[in-house]
């Protein structure tokens, strides 16, 4: 614990003097991983040839932290319990839900006008909180949320982003990918399995169904599993795990055929992505993006930017802003108000660690 305390003070240290880094812990893994940027230099990823830690927004060119430009701390992290809590205020929000159902009933109609089969469809909510610690939100997700990626990326040209989940964009290492499908959204209720409706079966499939024939392109000899229902915090999700094998030099072509995938963005991607950027009324940033290891000791280990948050500081207000990210997948069987519903408990998981 005395060596995750040292490590902690060496980020804070790295973050006082503007310095870029990003602490990490993999799913299922008892360690803790950080890059320590030696300049304050904005790299960014030109062909995915390079080498480090990538974060990507969901529209935009992705930033880099370059293994060769960086120093590797790895600490074990198998013993945690983080519970400090922060005074927390909801800014106002009391047009969110009218404003968020209206956008889910554009996006039904344009679903039903034929623009296209399904869209994602997400707000923010911003928060004040005081004498936030971003070392003891990231050590309460990684406590929190074992089998999540969890992470803290700071940039001092970029700001600083947080998160945590499951969803894995890409993993390619000797030739062998894998990568997953997942969507529906739905409570769990104590003792209860969850019972999947037709909208949600629908909404699985179409990613499903996106991702095996676009990988025809790029892969051969693909296979994928059965759907079935895996928990993210307080929420189950139905999950199909895909597995291909691809050359090196096709990795560019996958992430980019991946990026945004249905379950952040729709289908057809072109359609969808249009109408959330001509009708969100905000910039997503990071979120729904993805971020991970490229091309990291002979692997690459991409996953989806969902449950997160930006940090917002300002030296005139002794209080941190953070805003959350939280969205769902509209299809023609929506309803305005489930749909709104589905994004407070999604931002419950991370309201959950502040």
């Amino acid at each position: 614990m005395n060596q995750l305390t040292s490590l902690i003070n060496q980020l804070k240290k790295q973050q006082e003097q503007l310095l870029p880094f990003v602490v990490y812990r993999k799913p299922q893994s008892q360690k803790i991983q950080a890059l320590l940027q030696r300049d304050d230099v904005l790299y960014t990823v030109d062909d995915f040839s390079e080498s480090g830690f990538v974060l990507a927004p969901f529209c935009g060119t992705p930033v880099l932290i370059p293994t060769e430009k960086a120093s590797l701390v790895q600490e074990d992290c198998s013993v945690l319990n983080h519970h400090t809590t922060s005074e927390i205020d909801s800014l106002a929000q009391d047009e969110s839900q009218v404003i968020h159902e209206q956008l889910v009933q554009k996006g039904i109609e344009a679903i039903h006008s034929n623009q296209f089969d399904k869209v994602v469809l997400s707000r923010s909510e911003t928060l004040e909180i005081k004498h936030f610690d971003w070392a003891e939100v990231f050590l309460r997700m990684v406590d929190l949320y074992p089998t999540a990626f969890a992470y803290c990326f700071y940039h001092p040209k970029v700001g600083m982003w947080l998160g945590a989940f499951a969803e894995q964009l890409v993993h390619f290492s000797k030739g062998q990918l894998t990568t997953m499908s997942v969507a529906g959204t739905q409570l769990i209720q104590a003792q209860q399995q969850p019972f999947w409706g037709e909208k949600e079966k629908q909404e699985q499939q179409f990613v499903t169904d996106f991702i095996l024939d676009g990988l025809k392109k790029y892969t051969t000899h693909i296979e994928h599993s059965a759907p079935y229902s895996i928990q993210a915090g307080k929420l189950w999700h139905l999950r199909t795990d895909i597995q291909a094998k691809a050359e090196e030099d096709q990795l560019k072509n996958i992430i980019n055929f991946l990026h945004p995938t249905p379950a952040v963005c729709g289908f057809p991607k072109v359609e969808a992505r249009s109408f959330i950027l001509e009708n969100e009324g905000y910039d997503r940033g990071y979120y729904s993006g993805f971020l991970g290891e490229l091309n990291w000791d002979d692997s690459t280990d991409l996953f989806v930017n969902l449950r997160c948050l930006q940090v917002v500081v300002s030296p005139l207000n002794p209080s941190t802003k953070v805003i959350l990210y939280v969205g769902g997948g509209i299809t023609r069987d929506s309803q305005p108000q489930k749909e709104w519903l589905e994004t407070v408990h999604k931002a419950q998981t991370m309201k959950m660690v502040l």
